[in-house]
């Protein structure tokens, strides 16, 4: 993400393994290494960014097309904050775990259990989650049902059909 993006905004991550080991026993999951990576690269505190993305979804096609014709989308992240780095993340945790019923109405605490929230589809259109029940082992680019990043969009949710992909 650094030499991605060149900001006064990053700094080096003060996310520790002790911290991340504190959340995964907190939360009762096992965060796998590229979303312990994400957290240990910088620091940052903003919530949002614009990304293009390509107009017409995200299937593999369109992703692997360089010349794909892409629009902006605001996306919600969870910061990174250097005080308390993981303290978002938790708070966006026991969010999403305390609204499962509400929001996701056939939903069970178990259900979601190996989800853990990452940020908002264009700040506001529904949770992207990081499915640890879909190992990145097994993830194929032409099969989104194997991704492991999940959006749940707020007005079309179907937690019956989405539990079943």
């Amino acid at each position: 993400m650094r030499a991605a993006w060149q900001s006064p905004n990053f700094s080096p991550s003060a996310v520790t393994d002790e911290d991340i080991a504190a959340f995964e026993r907190r939360f009762q999951v096992t965060m796998p290494d590229s979303l312990k990576a994400y957290l240990q690269t910088c620091s940052f505190d903003f919530e949002y960014l614009s990304a293009p993305i390509p107009e017409d979804g995200l299937d593999a096609d369109t992703i692997l097309d360089p010349d794909y014709e892409c629009s902006p989308v605001m996306l919600e992240i969870t910061p990174v904050p250097k005080n308390d780095p993981l303290a978002p993340l938790s708070m966006h945790m026991e969010g999403f775990r305390s609204d499962a019923e509400e929001a996701f109405v056939s939903a069970s605490p178990e259900d979601i259990h190996d989800m853990i929230p990452i940020g908002d589809w264009m700040a506001g259109a529904g949770t992207i989650v990081l499915d640890l029940s879909r190992p990145e082992s097994e993830a194929d680019i032409y099969d989104e049902d194997t991704w492991s990043i999940r959006w749940f969009d707020h007005e079309e949710l179907d937690w019956k059909a989405l539990s079943t992909t």
